[in-house]
């Protein structure tokens, strides 16, 4: 009998110095409804798009500082109903679709199969670069851009789950205070 892999997970934190962005925002009619391909009953007529893409340079950890990162975040996109899950919505379920529960002290207790992230990042071939992406509703986008528009240095702090051979964002910050520097 094959061996089964363990996902190995590993926890990492990073803080990058912003040096650019450039914010997008698309208002129009879905053009799924042209296509008889893609348009069903539930198709939605208007489609409205927003992204804001952030590069700037590490500062933290030490060993890394210098790398640059580069990471688009999407708003309201495809995946938008997954940004309004709740812990009802994350029972596990069996092969048949029944709830999944275990017992813990002789109480049953549901399990749960929460997602594991945000987005994704990637080491980017032969440069000392990462690039990534994230889904947000559109009014994180809006709060983003706040405070990316006052005339102050920003940062990103970035929560990176490694499981296996892939990085997985698992919490995204801007702000516009170094974050090494609170106390």
């Amino acid at each position: 009998m094959p061996k089964k892999k363990s996902n190995k997970e590993e926890y990492s934190y990073l803080v990058v110095r912003i040096n650019n962005f450039i914010a997008r925002v698309d208002s129009s009619i879905n053009h799924e409804v042209y296509d008889k391909r893609y348009r069903t009953g539930d198709t939605k007529v208007y489609s409205f798009y927003t992204a804001l893409d952030i590069s700037g340079n590490l500062i933290y950890p030490e060993e890394d500082i210098g790398n640059t990162y580069h990471i688009s975040i999407y708003g309201e996109g495809s995946r938008y109903k997954e940004l309004d899950l709740t812990l009802k919505d994350c029972h596990a379920t069996d092969e048949v679709g029944n709830l999944k529960y275990r017992k813990r002290k002789g109480v049953d207790e549901p399990e749960y199969d929460i997602p594991k992230n945000i987005g994704y990042i990637e080491k980017v071939r032969g440069e000392k670069a990462w690039s990534g992406a994230i889904w947000v509703n559109n009014d994180a986008i809006t709060n983003m851009l706040t405070i990316l528009s006052i005339e102050k240095e920003s940062y990103i702090e970035i929560h990176k789950l490694k499981v296996n051979r892939n990085h997985l964002i698992r919490g995204f910050t801007v702000q516009n205070c170094d974050p090494n520097a609170e106390s």
